[in-house]
């Protein structure tokens, strides 16, 4: 077999960072115009500082994490400037995945399994069984093993088959502990060009499979979605997010090889998995590990990979106190960013003896782990006969005291451009969805 080679996008020079930056951020989120990147590049040209930043730790070996002044400096520059300053790093959310499930009457469940019972394929759409998903999915392979069948919906194009849409239908058994409905989408909407996922949908209705396609799409129930912004320069233990009245902080290291040598592939988790949390990893990492054939890699001048660390929040309403949001309420859902804070990399020069131990495991899961010292003001601690629930809100007091330790180190965020960004991306996406009704 032959070498994995990924995709490249070459910066052949930094003063022309942006014009190969805007090509990235389409090739990593199709649904983005490239109209809006380009207005966006001639109205926010790139600040000299923040290339200067670029360029000195774009020099260090590739995925290595240096903790000198030095480079803390540059870290905090591009961090505080990307967060600042998103419109000149055209950050824009990318909807990474939306999974979402309805209703069905008995006749419609008939008709779909009879209809899907083998592949289907017409003049625009390619409908094959799906199968089991990879190990490293497995909580979606556990939610598609409640359902009879799961078949991946491909859209035929000039080039070929698009991305799949994920539909699964007829639940197994009534009785499960998610809330599951009959009918299940489930897609990652940043691989679809708009057109195309118009077209999808379209083409989906023609087929009259369903008693109403879009009544199912306007009464669907959100279980799923995923939110990410792709950073530049930074390593993840250089982007450093803390949350209030979150406990669960964890680092995940994966051990493997690639072609720049042996790597320690680090994920930061804050939050429980099974409720709205965020992931905080190195998106080229995973991509050369997993061999990741859809991912593109920015390279530098030097040659090397640009650090591309992924802040993604996982977001499912449903994990949060039973909360419903309806597909057609999409841009409604809780902000990307609210109650987080970021802090400068700066901070580690405070804390130089767990330098090494801020590298590996994380600089917010490590003070979460020694806060457990902290006593917290006119509250006793817990004793071992003390409910869960008593322990749970002390152990919050001491993350709560411990973040404010750092908030010196606090970076300012533009929310205003975020959460209107947020709110446009979802917006068309559910418009994209259900444009065949206005036809």
């Amino acid at each position: 077999m032959g070498t994995f080679q990924p995709r490249f996008i070459a910066v052949n020079d930094y003063s022309g960072f942006i014009t190969e930056l805007s090509a990235f951020r389409r090739l990593m989120d199709r649904r983005v115009p490239k109209e809006f990147l380009a207005q966006q590049s001639i109205g926010n040209p790139m600040l000299p500082s923040d290339l200067k930043s670029l360029a000195s730790v774009c020099k260090e070996k590739p995925f290595t994490v240096s903790a000198t002044n030095k480079s803390l400096f540059h870290y905090h520059n591009l961090v505080a400037s990307q967060l600042a300053n998103p419109a000149q790093w055209l950050h824009i959310p990318i909807v990474d995945s939306l999974s979402f499930t309805a209703r069905s009457s008995k006749a419609e469940l008939k008709r779909l399994t009879k209809t899907l019972e083998t592949k289907l394929i017409t003049d625009r759409l390619n409908i094959r069984p799906r199968k089991k998903c990879s190990k490293e999915y497995a909580e979606e392979n556990m939610i598609r093993n409640y359902y009879k069948k799961t078949v991946g919906i491909r859209y035929r194009t000039e080039r070929g088959l698009s991305e799949p849409i994920y539909f699964s239908f007829g639940l197994k058994t009534k009785d499960n502990d998610l809330s599951l409905k009959p009918l299940r989408f489930s897609f990652n909407p940043a691989r679809f060009e708009p057109e195309t996922l118009e077209k999808i949908f379209e083409a989906l209705s023609d087929l009259k499979l369903f008693d109403c396609l879009l009544k199912t799409l306007q009464k669907a129930v959100i279980t799923r979605v995923d939110l990410a912004i792709d950073t530049v320069g930074i390593p993840v233990p250089m982007l450093i997010v803390g949350q209030a009245n979150v406990c669960n902080y964890k680092t995940y290291t994966n051990h493997a090889h690639i072609d720049y040598g042996d790597i320690n592939a680090a994920t930061q988790y804050i939050g429980g998995l099974d409720k709205t949390h965020i992931l905080v990893y190195d998106k080229v990492l995973k991509q050369l590990v997993k061999k990741q054939k859809h991912i593109t890699v920015l390279l530098s001048p030097e040659g090397n990979p640009f650090v591309l660390s992924r802040y993604e929040w996982c977001y499912k309403p449903q994990g949060n106190n039973g909360r419903k949001i309806k597909l057609k309420d999409l841009n409604t859902i809780t902000y990307m960013f609210r109650g987080k804070k970021f802090f400068s990399p700066l901070l580690y020069r405070e804390f130089d003896e767990d330098k090494q131990t801020f590298l590996e495991d994380g600089v917010i899961n490590t003070l979460a782990k020694q806060s457990k010292l902290i006593t917290v003001p006119n509250k006793p601690r817990p004793l071992k006969r003390d409910s869960a629930q008593k322990k749970q809100r002390y152990r919050m007091d001491q993350i709560n005291i411990m973040l404010k330790m750092l908030e010196k180190y606090k970076l300012h965020i533009d929310h205003d451009w975020f959460k209107a960004q947020q709110n446009r991306t979802l917006t068309e996406l559910y418009e994209c969805m259900i444009h065949f009704s206005k036809n």
